[in-house]
């Protein structure tokens, strides 16, 4: 009975202090609704429209009231937020819990790998404790 309570105590305290950190650190930007702003320093007046992120590169066109018109296009990995998500791929996670049995709390440690395709991670690691050692796998998905 006593493994039973301490075991309820460690799930509320681990949900508990997982919801006060995906709280926190978490939580999803709101959806913007700003457009591309453009400031006009000298000239005819331009705008910008034909909007394509598909690809490595994001290209628009940009059209003057006057003579002219240009395709701009920006390499993804400049803006460093894309770069991040495109290039950083791998994550490591350590972590350490409690074994609940017949005969007693085990503490052990584990450690994963995993790998992230677009907004899928799939990954495995092991766990070890005292008297044991097992292999877990994973796989996530970011929203």
């Amino acid at each position: 009975m006593k493994t039973i309570r301490l075991f309820i105590a460690a799930f509320l305290t681990g949900a508990f202090t997982g919801s006060v950190i995906a709280y926190f650190f978490l939580q999803q930007p709101g959806t913007s609704t700003d457009e591309v702003k453009t400031t006009q320093i000298s000239g005819e007046k331009i705008t910008h429209n034909s909007f394509d992120f598909s690809g490595k590169s994001l290209k628009f066109k940009t059209i003057a009231e006057g003579k002219g018109e240009a395709a701009t296009e920006i390499p993804k990995t400049l803006i460093p937020e894309a770069n991040d998500w495109i290039n950083r791929v791998h994550s490591i996670t350590l972590s350490y819990g409690y074994k609940f049995d017949s005969s007693g709390i085990d503490p052990y440690i584990g450690v994963m790998y995993l790998y992230r395709f677009g907004r899928f991670s799939i990954g495995g690691g092991a766990d070890a404790s005292t008297d044991f050692i097992g292999i877990k796998a994973s796989a996530g998905v970011c929203w």
